[in-house]
């Protein structure tokens, strides 16, 4: 029925009982939408960060080296130091979900931060001659890389507990006074924890302890040396790395 104005009253159309019902249900599927958004993870999703942190990197290097006359090789014993130097780490990600309390995220990050060398100690024992030769040298390392899948789980909303499994590579440099820079290209694998606080506007800060192991990699250095063929040296090392930085999801 219309009134005085000819407008139309909405009860007079669904009846009363009927315009009831429906402002119920608008009322449910809005309090439900509010909940399902309050209720979904500040974590889920992509996200990028960054992180400054302490690392220390344990390096053996093993050497030897083959006479131009190819009568024989002989060993370059090397004694080294604990690399510990600050880093800064930057990177980047995505968490999907895979259960109400768990997450598999999928990252890269980067450290272009890793300053300062330590020193190593190369001792050659030559034939013919009695006496050891020894000489100090020092090494870096550069430009670490991890590729990770982080299993994370919930504590909360705002509170999010989380494994690092990584493919690792990064770069080992060695120089002495006798000998060019040798640049060794090593691989392995990274294992870490953390854990990440939410904060307001989708920023979170983050905690993690990281373990990496780089498996033995060869590398052959041609001359020029007096008297030397060519030098074969293999490295391993290994590292652990403590990180504290700030994310954003977007």
């Amino acid at each position: 029925m219309a009134n005085q104005y000819g407008i139309l009253k909405p009860y007079k159309i669904f009846g009363l009982p009927e315009m009831k019902k429906v402002q119920q249900f608008s009322l449910v599927l809005c309090l439900s939408l509010m909940g399902g958004a309050s209720a979904q993870s500040v974590f889920e999703g992509p996200f990028v960060q960054g992180a400054i942190g302490y690392t220390n990197v344990g390096a053996t290097f093993n050497q030897t080296s083959t006479l131009l006359n190819q009568v024989g090789v002989y060993p370059q014993n090397f004694s080294t130091d604990n690399l510990s130097v600050l880093t800064g780490n930057i990177g980047g990600g995505y968490n999907f979900r895979v259960d109400p309390k768990w997450l598999i995220g999928l990252s890269v990050d980067f450290m272009p931060l890793v300053s300062g060398s330590a020193n190593s100690k190369v001792t050659t024992n030559l034939p013919g001659i009695a006496v050891s030769n020894s000489l100090t040298g020092s090494y870096q390392m550069k430009n670490p890389l991890n590729f990770s899948v982080i299993p994370s789980y919930e504590l909360s909303r705002t509170q999010l507990l989380y494994g690092k499994i990584a493919l690792s590579t990064a770069q080992l440099i060695y120089s002495d006074p006798a000998t060019p820079a040798t640049n060794v290209l090593v691989g392995g694998y990274t294992l870490g924890l953390g854990y990440k606080q939410a904060l307001e506007n989708q920023l979170y800060v983050f905690a993690e302890g990281l373990y990496t192991n780089f498996v033995d990699y060869t590398a052959n250095i041609n001359g020029p040396y007096v008297g030397i063929a060519n030098t074969s040296i293999t490295v391993k090392a290994t590292g652990y790395t403590g990180l504290v930085g700030i994310g954003y999801r977007f």
